[in-house]
């Protein structure tokens, strides 16, 4: 007897499986459908939904459609081939799809059914059990996880420390380390059944459970001394710093007063020479004293250099020239008033104060001025 069932899967739209069927020997009693994956119902419904299109086809009065969520994520390697019928035939309608990833679900099954986890415990370290855990549906969500004792809640974190192992072989999960604090109330001489699940879900970590008796309470023990020989070494080394901090300082800075007293000397013999060069004087008249300065301090001149203050030096230049050309100024009055004697010079002139004589005769140009002694 040649069937009379129709119908086909079309397509995974927003309401979830979608498509048609009917029996055309019984036109206007819809039939159920049932949805196959890998030889498993994933889900049932009546095709009883309305279509213009199949009235068009003249499939009867039209209510002939199904939509139909699945209430859990089809199991199996991807690609999955899915496929629908008719519950009690073994024929199945036309159409099949094939489901590339569980991407493909998003916006259709509910969050918590899409979730794919894998992750691994590496053992207890330093006090932790530490381990790894990630998403594949949805790798950059942090997954939080739980430390149970039997049934009992230990500890709870969040997956989201840099593994930069994970990363190499899932590159999606390199940020899904965690480390869970072993409590106190552990050490109490019994061995513990300790596992890894993420919390709200079924899904425990691979390498769960792990055994912590005595002897894993002797190396806690060991390791809980090891870090707080640290830390007291940390603490010791912080409370010196400031004093090796404060002897490097002083050691910089004797060796900055160093380096800049010999640039200053260097700095002042080469002003020296400079000026020397400049004002074409012989270095005798440094060694003046400051005449006719009664609080000035006197030159002091020494083979390494001029030792004072570099506007004295100019000073004392300017004052001991000054009183060069004052003596060789008298030395023309002398003359001057021998010749007025003879007759040779207007006795106004030869009769007027050494100052007056000395401001009235002009300039003859500049000569090789001589010190005067006494």
């Amino acid at each position: 007897m040649e069937s009379t069932i129709e119908g086909e899967l079309q397509s995974l739209g927003n309401e979830g499986f979608e498509g048609w069927a009917w029996d055309s020997g019984k036109p206007y009693d819809p039939v159920e459908v049932e949805v196959m994956c890998n030889g498993v119902v994933i889900a049932r419904t009546l095709a009883d939904g309305f279509s213009l299109d199949l009235v068009k086809q003249r499939k009867g009065n039209g209510m002939h459609t199904f939509s139909v969520i699945p209430e859990t994520l089809p199991k199996g390697d991807y690609p999955l081939n899915i496929w629908a019928r008719v519950v009690g035939q073994e024929t199945p309608l036309a159409g099949q799809l094939s489901i590339r990833s569980r991407a493909e679900f998003i916006g259709i099954l509910p969050k918590p059914l899409l979730n794919d986890y894998k992750g691994y415990i590496d053992g207890i370290r330093d006090g932790m059990m530490v381990g790894w855990v990630f998403n594949l549906a949805f790798p950059g969500d942090e997954v939080e996880v739980e430390l149970l004792d039997g049934e009992r809640v230990v500890a709870t974190a969040l997956a989201s420390r840099y593994r930069g192992d994970v990363e190499g072989q899932h590159p999606e999960g390199g940020n899904s380390g965690f480390e869970l604090p072993l409590t106190y109330d552990l050490i109490d001489g019994r061995v513990h059944s300790l596992r890894v699940r993420v919390v709200d879900s079924g899904y425990e970590l691979a390498n769960s459970p792990v055994l912590f008796g005595p002897s894993a309470a002797n190396t806690l023990i060991t390791e809980i001394l090891r870090i707080r020989e640290v830390t007291s070494t940390l603490d010791r080394q912080l409370a010196e710093f400031p004093a090796t901090f404060e002897t490097l300082a002083r050691e910089l800075l004797g060796r900055f007063e160093a380096f800049y007293s010999i640039q200053r000397d260097a700095f002042e013999r080469e002003l020296q020479e400079v000026k020397k060069a400049a004002l074409g004087m012989p270095a005798r008249y440094y060694a003046e004293p400051l005449p006719g300065a009664v609080d000035a301090a006197p030159v002091v001149v020494e083979d390494a250099g001029i030792k004072i203050d570099t506007g004295e030096v100019v000073l004392a230049i300017a004052v001991t020239a000054a009183a060069e050309i004052q003596a060789d100024a008298a030395d023309v009055v002398e003359a001057v008033e021998a010749r007025a004697d003879t007759g040779g010079i207007p006795a106004v002139v030869a009769g007027a104060e050494v100052e007056t004589q000395a401001a009235a005769i002009p300039a003859t140009g500049t000569g090789t001025r001589r010190k005067r002694s006494g």
